[in-house]
């Protein structure tokens, strides 16, 4: 029994033993596991601050280069080191978010090691694929991009590869908690605050740089120098390919570098199409254009036909031969400058980044400007393609990124005479063309005829209702598109962007002002054998074409502003493929931005699948027809922020238009809840330039009631009032708004306006005192309305500019050109009156003296007009035509010794031989029978022209 408890007593002894050595044990594998960890931890941060350092060295040398890739491999070694020793403990660790202190940087451990990992196999890659790219950055900047194109031509990346651990590394760092990047350590390297737009513009330029890489010797004149014609295309007034083309620029590269450049305002290239080309007939039939030149021979949206119709264009001004052409626009260049910054344009100004497309609207207007300079847009271009190729490596990523946004986006096409670099561009769909597709295609084309520059301010949205028979084939289509005009006054004050407004009324075959209307050419492209049933709420007829590629409808539609105007199309696809998945192609148009598309499908059993999408790029949609019903076989697009809105704002707001008619109450309720308030005042413009005065009014003070400080529903019912002749009232609502709104000029302009309209100038002066550039704002009016033949509203405007500024003489200038020459026949008084006053403001100046006497003259009021004409050529001695008419009235009053002199004056300081001078002074000289000079006259007159009978018959009368 004692030997029982004592062999037992030695046994627990043991095992505490055990026990104690397994703990220990333990222990140790924990803290030399914590140890290894801390190690790896530390030589980790020790090689990525190694590698940092490298890299923030300047210049930055390609030893730097080569120390940093060591580094970083060495870290990357580390990190994989750490995530193999953590898998054990993973788990806990992404829960271990509630730990005091240290949960965030636990529970984010897992996503920074594998996000670590794989950042380790991308740099590994990186650094071995591009290292004979280190010397070519020690190049000067206007060299370094071919410096490294020519690096990397004998053995390029492995571009799938280097997406593929873009993408994993993308996808690792998408795990990490936003919060845990704001606290310790994190916070402390803001370059990883940064690192997921980095690897999504690194991303991008991978897409850019695999497809473009066999084009870009071409592209760049690695091979040889080239010349390229860019044509700078403006949205604002849009056009199949992009938008009016505004300038041109030709540039040469040679070995990466812009070796020439010069830029051309398309209006100068005025050579028009040659013997037997058809100008497209909507430019006669809308625009009332007379001839076709350069400007608009971008009708065809298929880029390669009008990039070749503009070269043709091009060779007729006399122009050197193109190696392509690139169609760029605005919206391409607004995706750079955030990447670019600031962009100092020579001769212009800067265009910020932060404004993006106001600034660049306020250099292409101008300020002191009245139409818009179409040589800045070849000059932004210029500008931005320099700082491009001169880019540093920092900025390659988000340069490229940007770049391929506008290539997919159909903001920048190429076509190259380069049969090999112009098929890999075609291959990535940069080409901007309309390429045959096998399935259901649609692509909706506007191009605007109007004189507006309005674009801007129009949504456009579709939908399309296709209806699909048992084997998944579209049987019928209905496409319905809504066109809104946002433009108002008021509306339009509040942008840089310039618009007027003269558009086409089919019912009157007239061209009409009215600010802001928008006359669209629309064309809607469908598959090749299209049969379209019916089209509703075109103004003018239809043009149907047909080709290989597609077939095509086109026709006209008038928006007036604020109005809202469906077109709706009904036709069969008629696909000749065969039964099984339906799939459909919806190509965007280049100019446009993120239009919105409701897409309905609706099977055999009645079955429907929708979606909205938009054309932010072009879209291929494809469904699958199985029993069970439509599915989609490829996930949908996220629709973009901007086609939200649309769609939201669009959709509210007719709801609550329907209810209207029948529950005012209802409506305004369902515009107050959506926030659609203020687009509903579109509808007051609209009803407004319908002529429907009283429901517009109506309309008006229901909102306005709703919305009781809104500065634009004053401004509104002032208009209003203005038309129904209330000028009173109009005045009290312009008074409103500004007090509601102290900064709107616009509402000050109408203000000054009516109040000079009824005789009230020096309130319109004080008035229009307290506006920003008054001078600008009423010239660019009066240059409309004198464009419009309203002599009289612009002959106002330009006195409002004469009571500001008595000195202005351009001012001046235009009163005396509007009373001289805009009517067959002169209004004399008025110029007389006008040429007195001017000379009040410039007392010695000729050209006043001589207009004024040229009006007395024309009066008959031939004292005054001899001695205007005298005080002509006492300050300008000179002045040919003043001693000539001068000697004209001297010699009606019988003076013939002064009219001679004075013709005699006339004929000596003139540049060049006037017939009628030496015909006058050798009358003169017969009357006073001075013969022999006489006939010395007429024989001079003879030479300057021989076919004149009546000198011949003088000479021969006078005899030898």
């Amino acid at each position: 029994m004692i030997k029982r408890r004592s062999s037992s007593k030695q046994s627990h002894k043991r095992e505490r033993r055990h026990k104690r050595r397994f703990f220990i044990i333990c222990g140790l594998l924990v803290l030399g596991w914590c140890g290894w960890i801390g190690v790896s931890s530390w030589q980790a941060l020790r090689h990525g601050r190694a590698a940092q350092a490298a890299l923030q060295s300047q210049p930055l040398r390609p030893q730097a280069l080569e120390t940093a890739c060591a580094q970083l491999g060495a870290a990357g070694g580390n990190l994989r080191t750490l995530r193999t020793l953590t898998l054990p403990i993973t788990p806990l660790l992404r829960h271990s978010s509630w730990v005091p202190k240290l949960g965030p940087l636990l529970s984010s451990t897992p996503a920074l090691l594998d996000s670590g990992s794989a950042g380790a196999d991308l740099l590994d890659y990186t650094c071995a694929a591009l290292a004979p790219v280190w010397p070519a950055l020690e190049a000067p900047a206007e060299q370094r991009l071919a410096a490294i194109l020519r690096a990397l031509q004998p053995q390029p990346p492995d571009w799938n590869r280097l997406q593929q651990l873009t993408t994993q590394l993308a996808q690792a760092w998408a795990g990490m908690p936003p919060s845990a990047l704001e606290r310790w350590p994190f916070a402390s390297y803001p370059q990883l605050q940064q690192l997921a737009p980095t690897l999504r513009d690194s991303q991008q330029m991978l897409q850019l740089a695999q497809p473009l890489w066999p084009a870009l010797p071409t592209l760049l004149g690695l091979e040889r120098p080239v010349r390229w014609l860019v044509v700078a295309q403006n949205p604002g007034e849009l056009r199949p390919t992009g938008g009016f083309i505004g300038s041109l620029a030709l540039i040469t590269l040679d070995q990466g570098q812009l070796t020439a450049s010069a830029y051309y305002n398309s209006s100068l290239l005025g050579a028009a199409a040659p013997a037997g080309s058809a100008m497209p007939a909507p430019y006669n039939d809308y625009l009332r254009a007379s001839i076709w030149t350069l400007r608009d021979a971008n009708w065809w949206p298929d880029w390669p036909r009008s990039a070749r119709i503009i070269e043709t264009f091009w060779e007729l001004n006399e122009q050197p031969a193109v190696d392509g052409v690139i169609a760029v626009n605005l919206y391409a260049l607004e995706a750079l400058l955030p990447t670019l910054g600031s962009i100092e344009v020579p001769n212009y100004g800067t265009v910020s980044a932060a404004a993006g497309l106001e600034t660049i609207y306020s250099l292409y207007e101008g300020q002191d400007q009245l139409t818009s300079n179409k040589d800045f847009l070849g000059a932004l271009f210029q500008a931005t393609l320099q700082r491009l190729l001169t880019a540093s490596p920092q900025q390659l990523p988000s340069i490229a990124a940007g770049l391929y946004s506008a290539l997919d986006s159909r903001q920048i096409s190429l076509w190259l005479h380069d049969d090999a670099a112009q098929q890999a561009i075609t291959a990535a769909q940069w080409d901007g063309s309309q390429p045959a597709l096998p399935a259901d295609r649609l692509q909706v084309i506007d191009a605007d005829l109007s004189y507006s520059d309005v674009q801007p301010f129009i949504d456009e949205r579709m939908a399309l209702t296709v209806r699909l028979n048992q084997q998944g084939q579209p049987i019928s289509s209905t496409l319905i598109i809504t066109y809104t005009n946002h433009y108002d006054d008021w509306n339009a004050a509040q942008t840089q962007h310039q618009v007027f407004g003269y558009c086409y009324n089919v019912a009157t075959q007239l061209q009409e002002r009215i600010p802001g209307c928008y006359g669209n050419y629309v064309r809607i492209y469908l598959p090749p054998q299209a049969a379209v049933s019916s089209v509703h709420g075109n103004d003018g007829p239809l043009t149907v074409e047909r080709s290989a590629q597609f077939s095509s409808v086109g026709m006209y539609l008038r928006l007036l502003p604020g109005a809202t105007r469906q077109l709706r199309i009904d036709y069969t696809p008629q696909l000749s493929s065969a039964a099984g998945d339906y799939r459909l192609d919806v190509l965007k148009q280049a100019g446009t931005f993120a239009r919105p598309l409701a897409l309905t499908l609706i099977d055999s059993t009645g079955q429907t699948l929708a979606a909205d999408i938009d054309l932010w790029r072009d879209r291929t949609l494809s469904v699958s027809a199985t029993t069970g019903g439509l599915q989609w076989t490829q996930p949908l697009p996220p629709l973009h922020p901007a086609a939200q809105a649309q769609l939201t704002r669009a959709r509210s707001w007719e709801q609550g238009w329907q209810l209207w008619p029948a529950n005012q109450a209802a409506a305004l309720r369902q515009w107050q809840q959506t926030g659609t308030l203020e687009q509903s005042l579109d509808q007051v413009t609209a009803l407004r330039w319908q002529g429907e005065l009283e429901q517009a009014a109506q309309l008006l003070a229901a909102l306005e009631r709703e919305m009781p400080t809104s500065a634009r529903a004053a401004f509104l019912r002032g208009q209003l009032a203005e038309e129904q002749g209330s000028m009173a009232e109009a005045i009290s609502a312009y008074q409103t708004a500004l007090e509601r709104d102290p900064q709107a000029d616009v509402a000050r302009l109408a203000l000054a306006l009516l109040q000079s309209h009824s005789g009230q100038t020096a309130a319109a002066i004080a008035t229009l005192q307290q506006m920003q550039e008054p001078k600008i704002t009423l010239r660019r009016r009066a240059f409309d309305a004198r464009l419009a033949g309203d002599v009289a509203a612009a002959d106002q405007l330009q006195a409002l500019i004469l009571a500001l500024d008595p000195a202005d003489q351009m001012a001046w200038e235009e009163r005396y050109w509007l009373a001289r020459f805009s009517s067959d026949q002169p209004r004399w008084e008025h110029v007389l009156a006008i040429a007195q006053a001017a000379s009040a403001q410039a007392p010695t100046s000729a050209v006043w003296s001589s207009r004024r006497a040229e009006a007395q003259q024309a009066l008959g009021n031939t004292a005054a007009a001899l001695a205007d004409w005298q005080q002509t050529t006492s300050l300008s001695p000179t002045n040919a035509l003043a001693w000539y008419n001068q000697g004209l009235i001297q010699r009606k009053l019988n003076d013939i010794s002064a009219a001679t002199y004075s013709i005699e004056q006339a004929v000596k300081v003139s540049a060049t031989p006037d017939i009628n001078f030496l015909v006058v002074l050798a009358d003169l000289y017969v009357e006073q029978e001075r013969t022999a000079e006489a006939r010395h006259l007429y024989a001079q007159a003879l030479q300057l022209q021989p076919e004149r009978d009546d000198l011949q018959q003088t000479l021969d009368l006078l005899g030898e």
